[in-house]
């Protein structure tokens, strides 16, 4: 229809002018390209909005960690000292864990020394009652790094929650080791002493198979090592349990 036509047409029924109608048209169009940008700045907002709060959940759980790692340390620490260890072992420049027995054990017993005798016995004492309640020892873990993270139950993220749990568990089975090793290396050496000089082995079984072991052929000794071994093992931490007055850990489950 020509434009004209049209446009007389539209007067006469009423309508709107050919004006009106591109005034109309333009600002239609102008609404759809506000729309159009008003959702672009909207979908960038809520981009920005989920990376920013992703972003803080992130440094939320690397700060809390730092705290946790550094409170575990100084808790593993206390327990190490606790239970004797840091007056026992050392730590070589490769983080190594070394065990000074020389001056523990003195011919085929606790040494005299106060401090050593003190960190074996006393600590041992202290290792053997903690670890006989698992439970509880866990709960006093928890309790104190939080305390020295200063950090609420409620205020760990799930990630950090999940991480405790398993780091807290793992700390205490290495200190548990650690204080296992230190009593095993002690059987070893009272063993040795029984073996250079049998005539101060008190269990019978071991007298016996000390006496046949020196009296017996090469092949005859190989066959009977095994068993003096245990037998020696045995007397060894009888002979520790009773010069100390505990038992030893090896032999909590």
């Amino acid at each position: 229809m020509d434009a004209k036509v049209r446009a007389r047409l539209l007067k006469w029924v009423g309508g709107p002018s050919q004006d009106e109608i591109d005034v109309d048209e333009i600002l239609g169009l102008l609404l759809q390209i506000s729309l159009a940008i008003m959702m672009i700045f909207m979908i960038a907002f809520f981009m920005f909005r989920f990376k920013s709060n992703k972003e803080q959940q992130e440094q939320l759980v690397e700060i809390q960690r730092q705290k946790i790692t550094v409170a575990l340390e100084k808790n593993e620490q206390f327990f190490r000292t606790r239970y004797g260890l840091n007056s026992i072992t050392r730590m070589d420049d490769k983080g190594n864990t070394l065990y000074q027995m020389e001056g523990l054990i003195i011919d085929g017993g606790i040494t005299d020394n106060a401090n050593l005798r003190s960190a074996f016995v006393d600590g041992g004492k202290r290792a053997h009652q903690d670890y006989s309640d698992v439970m509880t020892l866990r709960q006093t873990w928890w309790m104190k790094v939080l305390t020295d993270a200063e950090l609420a139950p409620a205020d760990l993220t799930k990630e950090n929650w999940q991480w405790l749990a398993a780091t807290v568990d793992d700390k205490m089975k290495s200190v548990k080791a650690n204080c296992t090793e230190v009593q095993l290396l002690a059987a070893v050496a009272v063993q040795n002493h029984f073996i250079q000089f049998p005539e101060k082995a008190t269990d019978g079984d071991v007298k016996r198979l000390l006496t046949r072991f020196m009296r017996a052929s090469d092949d005859d000794q190989r066959l009977i090592i095994p068993e003096l071994t245990t037998a020696l093992r045995k007397q060894s931490f009888n002979y520790l349990e009773n010069q100390a007055g505990i038992p030893m850990l090896e032999n909590l489950k």
